[in-house]
């Protein structure tokens, strides 16, 4: 989590307010894979709860979407990331990693 520099409040406050929303499993947008028809449910995974172990699969995913630029409003860009299934995992870029 980034604060912006229009954030007056500490990160803490933001961050046990996410964690108050997703324990109860809820979010201002519904999650998605790469296009909103493919939607992802989640749970909040707490730091003491034990992992189960993740799936024995690795392959590449193709371009996803990681989320539209607004830095010019009238003309928002999507941003795509070269999505990789590593061990049953996918990492997700930073937005500044992203390609137009």
């Amino acid at each position: 989590m980034e604060l912006t520099e229009r954030s007056t409040d500490p990160l803490i406050k933001y961050a046990e307010m996410f964690a108050r929303r997703a324990r109860k499993g809820q979010c201002v947008n519904q999650p998605y894979l790469g296009c909103r028809e493919f939607a992802a449910e989640f749970v909040l995974v707490e730091s003491d709860t034990p992992q189960p172990p993740p799936i024995d699969e690795t392959r590449s995913l193709g371009w996803m979407l990681h989320d539209l630029d607004f830095s010019n409003p009238s003309d928002p860009q999507p941003r795509f990331f070269d999505a990789k299934l590593e061990s049953g995992r996918v990492q997700v870029p930073a937005f500044s990693e992203t390609r137009g």
